[in-house]
């Protein structure tokens, strides 16, 4: 069948392919994930693996970029408002290789308002047949 093919070398070539999941980061936000307005709140982007890896982080509210050049695993937002709640979500890319993690699941930031309803702490008191409301 191959009788005149004179001089062929056959090579067997070798390919290793090395197959690794993308990690998944987590969003911490501290201290909670309900806070009332004007408090303090941290955002912390969490990887499991690469621990000696570099990272560079990008974040995400609702899912559009947030801090585009906030490249660090966490930020602060001081006296937070409404209009800061939503989902937030991360991603790394290390820094050596730019491996990219998938996206973290969303973690939603509730803001709640810090006023009172007066009517849970009034108290309608008849004294000497006057009525009149008495803060309890």
């Amino acid at each position: 069948m191959y009788d005149n093919i004179r001089n062929v070398s056959m090579y067997k070539s070798v390919v290793f392919v090395f197959l690794t999941e993308r990690p998944i980061p987590v969003v911490i936000i501290k201290p909670e994930t309900q806070v009332f307005s004007g408090e303090n709140v941290t955002f912390i982007c969490k990887i499991q693996i690469g621990r000696d890896a570099e990272w560079s982080y990008v974040w995400y509210r609702d899912y559009y970029m947030y801090y585009p050049y906030h490249t660090t695993q966490e930020f602060n937002i001081s006296s937070i408002t409404n209009s800061s709640q939503g989902n937030y979500t991360c991603r790394g890319r290390r820094r050596n290789d730019s491996q990219i993690t998938e996206m973290s699941d969303p973690v939603t930031l509730t803001v709640l308002s810090k006023s009172i309803n007066v009517y849970h702490y009034l108290y309608n008191v008849c004294e000497n047949e006057h009525w009149f409301w008495t803060l309890v």
